[in-house]
């Protein structure tokens, strides 16, 4: 992995990007040999290095896409044939594809989806959608690309892009925490946070994930995240939060704003009962990812609670 971060900061430089003369990797982080202060910049990537919707549009392309991640992916997987591509050597530091089938979600069997199904729809129907639009995808364009790579194409983008459209070589080799920031100008990183000597450099993907859409989205828990029951992805027919933040359910029942809510608002108590009824639980069921048994643990826990809530 350390050897990954020298190859790319060489390549960045031959780029004419910059990265601070501070970081180095160790064991899969990023770390300060000295103090990086607050909006020092981390890395100066030339926009000519982004792989963005604006790269495919200058293909001149003959087909026309949706949405931003079809172009991105049509990109990355142009540059990815070439062999003297200027990409390739970002595209050497990459997870393969074994590696998303062994760790990540996306590659989740039937069974286990449908037990996310209750737990989260949302969820459910994002992680089946992976499967939907890179088969899709094959469907279009088998001619030029093989469906191993297409999916190894949508992992990658799906786990790195920033802001949903824009891959950053080098800049995704940083961690995660919600509780610190990045400040992104056109072409600069500057760090959100002051950062001490030997400590791991952080960037946050998005405080707005709660730990299962943050496991969904990039295959990792927050351990810094606060593990509870969310009911702030429970949408109006406007695709506005039913449940601000401070309403959820943990195992020792709704918070008292919410218990508030159930108490007076009929509409709100009906809710509930939906919810309850469209949880459906199996029989039996295992898995041997913890974090998924944990969703089956919880779902159970969940119904329970909805119960007592009404």
């Amino acid at each position: 992995m350390e050897k990954v971060f020298d190859d790319l900061k060489s390549w960045v430089l031959d780029c004419g990007g910059s990265v601070h003369q501070a970081l180095y990797r160790k064991d899969g982080a990023m770390y300060a040999q000295e103090k990086i202060g607050k909006g020092e910049t981390l890395i100066f990537l030339p926009e000519r290095f982004h792989l963005n919707p604006k790269r495919f549009d200058e293909l001149n392309p003959p087909h026309s896409f949706d949405n931003d991640i079809e172009k991105v992916v049509f990109f990355f997987l142009t540059e990815y044939k070439k062999e003297d591509s200027i990409f390739q050597p970002y595209f050497a530091s990459l997870p393969s594809l074994e590696y998303f089938k062994e760790n990540h979600p996306y590659f989740l069997e039937d069974d286990t989806l449908e037990v996310l199904r209750s737990f989260n729809h949302r969820i459910y129907t994002t992680l089946n959608r992976f499967k939907n639009h890179t088969q899709k995808f094959h469907q279009q364009f088998q001619n030029l690309f093989n469906l191993k790579d297409i999916q190894w194409a949508y992992a990658n983008f799906l786990t790195r892009a920033f802001e949903g459209s824009a891959m950053l070589p080098c800049v995704d080799l940083f961690n995660h925490n919600s509780s610190f920031g990045i400040g992104i100008d056109e072409c600069t990183i500057h760090a959100g946070s002051d950062f001490k000597k030997d400590a791991e450099v952080f960037i946050s993907y998005g405080a707005h994930y709660d730990t299962l859409e943050l496991w969904m989205s990039f295959g990792f828990v927050d351990p810094h995240a606060q593990h509870i029951v969310g009911l702030h992805n429970v949408k109006n027919r406007d695709s506005k939060p039913l449940f601000p933040n401070e309403d959820y359910l943990t195992e020792a029942g709704p918070s008292p704003t919410l218990a508030k809510k159930v108490e007076k608002h009929p509409k709100i108590k009906s809710i509930f009962e939906k919810l309850y009824e469209e949880i459906t639980i199996p029989d039996s069921f295992s898995s041997d990812h913890p974090l998924i048994q944990t969703c089956y643990n919880t779902l159970i826990t969940r119904k329970e609670i909805l119960g007592q809530s009404f």
